[in-house]
């Protein structure tokens, strides 16, 4: 786990900030220890090199996203409030991280082959975790029976879709992106 105080923390955060800004191959090692306020030889201390750097930076961006979505998942409240607080971890982390889910996607082909396995354990899992709401709300009586894998990756996709469209294209710039509107759409469908 990372520590908030510790050097090593201090680097990863600030590698967010130079790779979201400069993408992975412009981005350079002096460029992330200014930021920290470290030399240049520190973060070798740390990293084998710059593309470990960035292999473990998205690691520390993934299990912060994961610490925050397990703090609702495991929580005692029905499915539909789950799915809720997915969509505002969701919108947390895209105003967050979203400059570098651009550059992954950006420069997918030139990252390198961990670092593709890394997001994609990743969205297995979330896709996975979104599942086992969804299953847990038919076995309760709240949703009917359904593929809850194909309801999984539909909620995913509108999620991820509408709030991109909200934050990065300003679509919802003069009313606020209402869950609720999202929530109906995804229970109720357009019947």
């Amino acid at each position: 786990m990372y520590n908030q105080n510790d050097k090593k923390t201090d680097i990863l955060l600030s590698a967010v900030k130079v790779f979201g800004r400069d993408g992975f191959h412009k981005a350079k090692v002096s460029d992330i220890a200014a930021e920290a306020n470290i030399g240049k030889g520190t973060i070798y201390e740390y990293f084998s090199s710059k593309k470990s750097l960035f292999e473990e930076m998205i690691q520390f961006c993934i299990d912060e996203y994961f610490n925050e979505a397990n703090k609702f998942i495991e929580k005692r409240i029905n499915p539909i409030e789950k799915l809720k607080k997915y969509i505002l971890i969701e919108k947390k982390m895209i105003i967050k991280y979203g400059d570098l889910a651009n550059i992954f996607v950006q420069e997918a082909d030139k990252i390198g082959k961990e670092v593709k396995n890394i997001v994609l354990s990743s969205r297995n899992k979330k896709i996975f975790q979104i599942q086992k709401i969804i299953d847990e709300g038919i076995e309760n009586g709240i949703f009917k029976k359904v593929d809850s894998r194909a309801a999984a990756l539909t909620f995913i996709g509108a999620t991820h879709q509408i709030l991109i469209d909200s934050l990065v294209f300003g679509y919802y710039k003069d009313e606020e992106l209402r869950i609720d509107t999202l929530m109906d759409l995804f229970l109720n469908g357009i019947k």
